[in-house]
């Protein structure tokens, strides 16, 4: 599953500096386990979640994926805004809300 991870952002490591590349290994390594879980339990395409969480939070070096620990981008107020309950479960299983 990872290989079709890397196929997809390989340009991003070929085309970078070192130090970079070692954020995005260190980045795809710290997610693998849990992504691999939630995407099992839910059946979805880890390699979608994988790259979805490296667009979304630069792997892992956006504010919102620092100070919220939220790889996906969703932002909302549960007061202001219903999210779905299956969303909802999902994001607490995968420990961003």
């Amino acid at each position: 599953m990872l290989v079709t991870i890397l196929a997809t952002v390989g340009f991003v490591l070929l085309n970078t500096d070192s130090s970079h590349a070692s954020v995005a290994s260190d980045f795809i390594n710290r997610l693998k386990a849990p992504i691999e879980k939630v995407s099992r339990q839910n059946h979805l395409y880890p390699s979608v979640m994988m790259a979805q969480a490296i667009v979304e939070s630069d792997f892992g070096q956006s504010t919102l994926s620092t100070d919220a620990n939220n790889y996906f981008g969703i932002k909302a107020r549960m007061t202001a805004t219903r999210l779905p309950w299956k969303l909802v479960n999902i994001l607490r299983r995968a420990n961003t809300i």
